[in-house]
């Protein structure tokens, strides 16, 4: 079965507007570059950015940003019907490029991959099954796409409700790389917590501080908040009337390698948010080796096993408890962290994560040219 060699990425938004889906593919396109594969990364145009550039040996493809979507769609449709090098192409969205991506797998007899990373409510998928109109133009990426990439399980069943193939549905889920250290047991004297994403409401970062001033906590602990956001004040000041501004320190937006070092510090990861694709953030916390305490949600659920390699929750009394509970017991805390770790080396770091998506472009090259 022939092997691909260029990779057309597709991807509304890129550097330097960085978010989950952004860092997820740069960091597999330097994956494939090191497997000999060639991305090109086809994005929007932003401010101060220039046109064409290389970013860690990948290529960056800016078409017109001006006018959006219109003007961008034209130029990506026209450039690369032009430029027809690549093998596969991949589309991180299931808006408007998808279906010029469509456009050009049918001109091109290329095939066309749509990746899908989040489900349920105002998801893509939920906004198309709203009305007729959406409903419509969901079957026809049904009908012209190879395969749908599915991150999580709840994410396939409901690619499943929307009337796409099982033949069609690969799942993938979400990479990451390996924290070089180890997981060793920390310092009995002090626990330090950590969330990081976004400040805003379905991230639930309130009921986090609320569990907290709840739970039952040795001295010396205390929780970290790496993100900014709309709600970025209004936490800091909840924060004050629980009582607990002393043992919370909110950090604001850092530098990914900043995030890492803040990682690498502390002992465990909190995800609150009700809603999520798969949580890059939660991935790095359990390869970095963290004890992890989740939201009960369908996505979390799919990556964390409750009491096994992480802890789930469905209340802030919950949340409380657990919270106490890994404050205190540092052979569960470390036990935690261990099969999270152990998680991730069996299923999302990005080597094994690149090489099914090596598999599947082959396969989906070679049933394109039967």
């Amino acid at each position: 079965m022939k092997q691909p060699k260029c990779i057309l990425q597709i991807i509304p938004s890129f550097y330097p507007r960085v978010g989950g889906a952004e860092r997820q593919l740069m960091e597999l396109a330097v994956e494939f570059k090191q497997r000999g594969l060639e991305p090109v990364i086809a994005t929007r145009r932003l401010p101060d950015t220039v046109r064409i550039e290389e970013m860690q040996g990948i290529a960056i493809v800016r078409c017109c940003g001006k006018l959006y979507p219109m003007c961008f769609l034209v130029e990506l449709f026209v450039r690369f019907l032009l430029k027809q090098s690549y093998d596969v192409i991949h589309v991180h969205t299931l808006n408007s490029p998808a279906f010029i991506a469509i456009a050009l797998g049918f001109v091109l007899r290329k095939p066309v991959l749509l990746k899908v990373t989040r489900s349920g409510k105002n998801s893509q998928i939920d906004r198309y099954m709203r009305s007729s109109l959406g409903r419509t133009l969901f079957r026809f990426l049904t009908r012209h796409t190879s395969r749908f990439i599915a991150i999580t399980g709840d994410i396939i069943e409901e690619l499943r409700s929307a009337g796409v193939p099982e033949d069609k549905i690969a799942h993938i889920p979400n990479g990451v790389h390996l924290s070089t250290s180890a997981v060793s047991p920390k310092d009995e004297s002090a626990r330090i917590f950590v969330y990081v994403g976004r400040l805003i409401r379905r991230k639930r970062v309130s009921l986090l501080l609320e569990a907290w001033a709840k739970a039952d906590l040795p001295e010396g602990c205390a929780l970290v908040v790496v993100g900014d956001g709309s709600e970025k004040e209004q936490l800091e000041r909840l924060s004050g009337e629980l009582g607990i501004g002393d043992e919370v320190s909110f950090l604001g937006e850092l530098e990914h390698e900043q995030v890492k070092e803040v990682l690498h510090k502390a002992d465990v990861f909190v995800l609150p948010s009700d809603s999520e694709g798969m949580s890059n953030a939660l991935l790095e916390g359990m390869a970095h080796g963290l004890a992890v305490v989740a939201a009960r949600i369908e996505a979390n659920a799919s990556l964390i096993d409750d009491g096994v390699n992480g802890l789930l929750f469905g209340s802030v009394e919950e949340l409380s408890q657990q919270i106490g509970l890994l404050a205190q017991s540092c052979n569960e805390c470390h036990r935690l962290a261990i099969t999270a770790r152990e998680t991730i080396v069996k299923r999302h770091e990005f080597g094994h994560v690149a090489s099914q998506y090596n598999d599947l472009y082959a396969r989906v090259m070679h049933q394109t040219r039967q």
